[in-house]
């Protein structure tokens, strides 16, 4: 497929829509797209599209049923659909191109290469979502084939895979040859890599396609083609090997082969460059159709900008120097009306926003296109249940059956229409599971960060969830949209799974913080464990606070201890046996503050069994900000109220 590299399997992908597909001067042109100057091209050659000209691509076939592509294939009007060679020329149904690799007329790919290819070359304007979709936005990109109105031709010789017998290519240059002046073949895109040993079968073909004026783009090199190396997204070279020119191999948004209008980031490939160049080819010749094969190539390289010692491709600097050298008068550019953006719509899920403290399954983000109500990295729903959008769902393995939303890679996020009964501060619960270190998401509500970066802790499996929580979420009553964002994958590989999250009314508001008072609540009665006034890594339960694990904290300010002092630290807790042997730890001062005194939880029988468990401490007088932290592990204990003695 490629020379020294290969097409990347770990895109990022995402749907998006189609503008108007008559459009010339576009809202915002993607940096692909400005790196090779088709936007200059746009704004000041708008006739110059590749009309007239027809391009072959030899490929692994292409997606007829793509959108932007309708209409951009050569049609042979001898040669109706109707089963039979009514040209004589041996090939049925001789329109659109040929499957050499099955010997018909269904040149259809199978594998995505010959339809980003074709993409590449001819598209017609479309829209890519970015992160977040949204037109108008810094990420709302759009784009096009280099020659919307070119003619495409698919000659496919590659299936599955991107090996491909040099038989299958010979038939297939014969085939351009053949049919050259019917459909007006001026240009061939070859982006599989070819071998000296295989050039050496083909080089009839190829001299004589060259000689006959039809321009060849291919990062191999060989023979008469035009050779192709690679940019970066900055447009820096990082595949040179001696190219007569370079163009985007890094960063570009290219279509996938589904049916439907998908595009997709692309990794690091040569692939990715030739196909600009072959478009840029067909505008050449549509401006003269007499040039020849090398006349073009060196329009297009003495054109190009030097970029590290190489000529990278600048699509407007090439049309104006191919009018320059055919001697005729560039047109001046027609004035078009820019597109107004499409509105962008949504709805809960189930119509009606999901109403705090109940619990929003992940699954039922909001209804809406996706960059609006959601955005994934990988076309297609992974686990095929629930929902048909491109977010990964699989089931849960709770009992009774749910759904989960799974494989979730940084870079990805779903919104959800959530209402607040009341204002106040609320918490964040999230019900998820981890493995690994290093992952983090965050949450905003209305397009304001309220959480900052939360670590995804290590479950031990995707299957066990844990709840991670986040305090103090001040929210007005009425309706919010609370997005879930997933920042950092971990070394999984993954940021999570999410099952579900809500948000639960604080049940008493914090004491305020500051400087120490000289009175406070008392240490000497029951201190509701859930009325800290600072927290991490906790949750609430029926009884108190949960989600209590290593390096968690709940902190107490102005407890007043007196002057005579306690000894003694009660607490009611609760803990399975097979949690039991985690250690409270009562600090002074912060949550790395000076230890007067450590228990080690004893069983309880189950979360909900509380018991009130004892230790000794050092004296403690005077008022004081107390801190509980965690020792152990996860899981130390649910903790309902303490006091001293």
């Amino acid at each position: 497929m490629l020379k020294n590299s290969k097409l990347s399997s770990s895109s990022s992908r995402g749907s998006v829509r189609v503008e108007s597909l008559e459009e010339r001067r576009l809202l915002a042109w993607g940096p692909v797209d400005t790196q090779i100057g088709l936007d200059r091209a746009r704004a000041s050659y708008p006739t110059v599209t590749g009309a007239g000209q027809t391009v072959a691509v030899i490929d692994s076939g292409t997606n007829f049923a793509a959108p932007v592509l309708q209409g951009k294939f050569a049609v042979n009007a001898a040669d109706p659909v109707d089963g039979r060679d009514n040209d004589g020329n041996g090939y049925v149904d001789d329109n659109r191109g040929w499957n050499f690799v099955n010997g018909n007329n269904n040149a259809t790919d199978r594998q995505g290469h010959g339809t980003m290819v074709s993409g590449t070359i001819a598209a017609k304007h479309y829209a890519n979502t970015g992160n977040p979709y949204q037109a108008g936005s810094a990420d709302y990109k759009e784009y096009e084939g280099v020659a919307p109105g070119a003619k495409l031709l698919a000659l496919k010789i590659a299936d599955t895979g991107l090996s491909f017998n040099v038989a299958h290519l010979e038939k297939a240059l014969q085939y351009v040859v053949a049919n050259r002046v019917k459909f007006n073949i001026t240009a061939v895109n070859l982006s599989l890599g070819v071998s000296s040993a295989q050039y050496a079968v083909v080089s009839d073909e190829l001299t004589a396609l060259n000689n006959a004026g039809v321009f060849i783009a291919s990062p191999s090199g060989f023979g008469p083609s035009m050779s192709v190396g690679m940019t970066n997204a900055a447009g820096a070279v990082i595949g040179g090997n001696g190219a007569q020119i370079v163009a985007p191999g890094s960063g570009v948004v290219v279509l996938d082969m589904s049916s439907q209008n998908r595009f997709w980031v692309g990794g690091t490939g040569y692939s990715y460059a030739s196909p600009f160049v072959t478009g840029a080819a067909a505008l050449v010749k549509q401006i003269n159709p007499r040039f020849t094969a090398a006349q073009i190539q060196a329009i297009l390289a003495d054109s190009g900008q030097l970029v590290s010692g190489y000529k990278r491709l600048d699509v407007a600097a090439a049309i104006k120097l191919a009018y320059a050298r055919a001697g005729a008068t560039a047109p001046a550019p027609t004035p078009v009306p820019t597109p107004a953006p499409t509105p962008v719509t949504r709805s809960p899920f189930s119509g009606t926003p999901v109403a705090a403290p109940n619990w929003v399954e992940a699954e039922n983000f909001d209804n809406g296109a996706a960059g609006v109500t959601h955005y994934d990295t990988t076309a297609g729903n992974s686990g095929g249940v629930y929902r048909a959008t491109n977010v990964d769902m699989g089931r849960t393995p709770d009992a009774g059956g749910g759904y989960e939303v799974h494989t979730i890679k940084a870079g990805e996020w779903l919104e959800y229409t959530v209402t607040v009964p009341t204002a106040g501060t609320y918490t964040l619960e999230t019900r998820l599971s981890g493995l690994g270190t290093g992952a983090t998401f965050h949450v905003n509500v209305d397009g304001v960060n309220k959480t900052g970066a939360m670590a995804v802790p290590n479950t031990g499996s995707w299957s066990a969830y844990r709840t991670v929580s986040k305090a103090g979420i001040s929210l007005t009553a009425g309706k919010h949209v609370v997005r879930v964002a997933f920042d950092t994958n971990g070394s999984s590989g993954y940021v999570m799974n999410l099952n579900k999250f809500r948000l639960v009314a604080q049940p008493q508001a914090p004491l305020p913080s500051g400087p120490v008072a000289t009175t406070g609540r008392s240490a000497y009665s029951a201190i509701k464990a859930s009325t800290f006034t600072a927290q991490r890594g906790l949750t609430y339960n029926a009884g108190g606070i949960g989600s209590v694990d290593t390096g968690d904290y709940a902190g107490y300010h102005n407890v007043n201890f007196g002057t005579t002092g306690a000894t003694r630290f009660d607490v009611n807790v609760a803990v399975p046996a097979a949690f039991a042997g985690k250690k409270i730890v009562v600090r002074l001062g912060s949550p790395t503050g000076t230890v007067v005194g450590r228990l080690t939880v004893k069983s309880t029988g189950a979360w909900g069994a509380y018991q009130t468990q004892s230790v000794a401490i050092t004296r403690v007088t005077g008022v004081q900000n107390v801190y509980l932290t965690f020792e152990g592990g996860a899981g130390v204990g649910n903790v309902g109220w303490f006091k001293f003695a």
